[in-house]
């Protein structure tokens, strides 16, 4: 996993209860994913370089331990699937001092062409690096 995000839960992203609400937590996840989507299409280029894009399809949240105001999170994402033309990651959110997961978030997400605006295959150079950074490209031998 490589870190995508570092933040804080200010006391403007808490709610009521004095935790972050969920709508900042899903802020900080899609900040998170431009970090990861950004590393996967290479050092020179951000995600709205060129002519493709991504398009989230479909995003899963999993809330594990509030985050109370003035908290320090980090984001740590990773590849979980690759397909031909979409991949899934999953994002972690924890307190770095505390190792406490607060959230777990995971992504499916469309190559886009955006000239055509549809699906498109994932291009070679972006599939390498996406299984550079994928959970079994971790694993022992």
């Amino acid at each position: 996993m490589i870190e995508t995000y570092r933040g804080q839960a200010h006391t403007w992203h808490c709610d009521m209860m004095g935790h972050l609400n969920t709508r900042h937590i899903m802020a900080m996840f899609d900040d998170a994913s431009m970090q990861f989507l950004s590393v996967l299409m290479g050092d020179t280029a951000t995600i709205t370089d060129g002519d493709l894009g991504w398009a989230d399809v479909k995003v899963t949240l999993e809330l594990k331990s509030e985050v109370p105001g003035g908290h320090l999170v980090r984001i740590r994402s990773e590849v979980i699937r690759l397909g031909s033309k979409s991949l899934t990651y999953r994002s972690v959110m924890t307190d770095p001092s505390r190792k406490t997961v607060h959230a777990v978030a995971e992504t499916v997400t469309v190559a886009f062409d955006l000239a055509a605006r549809k699906a498109t295959q994932i291009p070679e150079p972006v599939r390498q690096r996406a299984e550079q950074h994928s959970e079994t490209s971790q694993e022992a031998p």
